[in-house]
């Protein structure tokens, strides 16, 4: 990465430096020992081209070289000031967070925005709150008008910790909880609502938005001023036919979150696979164009080409628009499609993480094809917290689960060894390495089907 980058300096600490001496096959660009201190000079900022690149933003993948995303000092700015209007920061508020400042999140909503509002920072150790989830929400309680930015987990994760907050911790001055980063479930927000309730969450404080690094941060944000929109539609129409229905009465539903409307300066399509506009309420490739929307992908024209055709940039998520609002089914690389339905990984995952036994945030579902039926199957990968003598139980439990809410029989269940699975650099399971590794036969199970 460094050799693809060629920077011109490195800040590094001692330990750093010494690891990239030693790796040869890197080839350094100098490095320079910074001495002295400037403490009590004032700094004076150099002169800035709004059109040069300010940052990379690298992606969260697991294998091969990350995309750094190059964005402009004027396209964050731009954003930032959409993202000020979207949220209707009046400048009183503050950032309460634990999020890495490596990802999008943490980076832009936590710390670039606040810096260039004047907002304060109130931040804590991501290890610290894994640890102690529920200390966060005490700190947000200590100020007027917190805004936090949580991924859809992480809104789970406070909640299994709930009993540790003290009774007395009020959260009715809160201004958003804000759902981002992966699919937004209503079942999350619903479960959050009604445990912390008593501490005064309302459901007009719980929001969604949608976004990726390359448009800076989000496309999309719900009103501040709603309740976010919850949609049932008919699971056979929307897997068969890829179209919303509402469900008639006794027939199966999907349940989704609206990610709420684009923001100022961005604009989203629907697409087919040709780069047709398809009509609301149809399912396909969400599409994104504006005044926030990266230049390309730093000193990767290949990828860039890929994924920037005629002004739109392809996020290859699926989605779909009704009333104005945007809703994501998933990713097009995470589709199953079993025996002609289209079954999303995320919603087989979310229906397993709620089997006793299942390890929090450590289960995969991904297909992989069968040449014999034509189709694909569902392999389901688990780790475990239960002991060894109750796994096979497990693997019953999570079929059965699957089969009751999935509709559809996984053709293998492993339960893994603690630490098996893989995930990226920004926490989220990474299906596609999990599969190579399943595929390849490097993945070690404790049971054996």
């Amino acid at each position: 990465l460094i050799a693809h980058i060629q920077p011109a300096l490195i800040i590094a600490d001692d330990a750093v430096v010494s690891l990239l001496g030693r790796d040869h096959a890197i080839p350094m660009c100098g490095v320079h020992e910074l001495v002295g201190s400037s403490q009590g000079e004032r700094f004076e900022p150099p002169d800035i081209d709004l059109d040069d690149i300010a940052l990379l933003q690298h992606s969260s993948g697991t294998t091969g070289l990350k995309k750094g995303v190059a964005l402009r000092y004027r396209t964050i700015l731009t954003h930032v000031e959409s993202l000020r209007v979207a949220l209707q920061i009046s400048g009183a508020e503050s950032c309460v967070t634990w999020l890495p400042v490596y990802h999008d999140m943490g980076l832009l909503s936590c710390t670039v925005m606040p810096f260039v509002l004047g907002l304060r920072v109130v931040s804590m150790d991501p290890f610290e709150w894994m640890a102690k989830p529920h200390r966060i929400l005490a700190l947000a309680a200590q100020h007027d008008n917190a805004m936090m930015w949580l991924p859809n987990f992480a809104f789970n994760h406070l909640v299994r910790f709930s009993a540790h907050l003290p009774k007395q911790v009020r959260l009715d001055r809160v201004k958003a909880f804000i759902n981002c980063s992966e699919p937004c479930k209503p079942e999350t927000f619903e479960r959050f609502l009604a445990t912390f309730a008593a501490h005064g969450v309302t459901d007009s404080q719980l929001q969604a938005s949608y976004g990726m690094a390359e448009n800076v941060f989000v496309a999309t944000q719900s009103s501040l001023s709603s309740v976010v929109r919850r949609l049932s539609v008919d699971t056979v129409r929307l897997q068969r036919d890829r179209e919303v229905h509402a469900p008639t009465e006794g027939a199966d539903l999907v349940r989704f979150l609206s990610c709420g409307q684009a923001i100022d300066g961005v604009q989203i399509e629907i697409q087919t696979a040709d780069g047709a506009a398809v009509p609301d309420g149809h399912v396909g490739e969400v599409c994104v164009r504006g005044s926030s929307l990266f230049d390309g992908y730093f000193r990767q024209p290949a990828l860039t080409a890929s994924r920037l055709r005629d002004g739109w940039y392809h996020s290859h998520d699926l989605g779909f628009r009704v009333d104005g609002e945007i809703y994501i089914c998933g990713r097009m690389d995470d589709l199953i499609i079993v025996a002609g339905r289209n079954v999303y990984a995320h919603d087989i995952e979310a229906c397993i993480s709620q089997v006793d036994g299942v390890r929090p945030g450590r289960c995969v579902a991904f297909g992989t094809a069968n040449d014999v039926t034509g189709t694909e199957d569902v392999i389901i990968l688990v780790e475990s917290t239960r002991p060894e003598s109750l796994h096979k139980k497990l693997q019953s439990d999570i079929r059965t689960v699957v089969s009751n809410e999935v509709m559809l029989a996984p053709s293998v269940v492993k339960v893994l060894q603690p630490d098996t699975l893989i995930k990226s650099t920004s926490g989220k399971i990474s299906r596609a390495e999990n599969r190579t590794r399943y595929q390849n036969g490097t993945l070690v199970s404790w049971v054996r089907n």
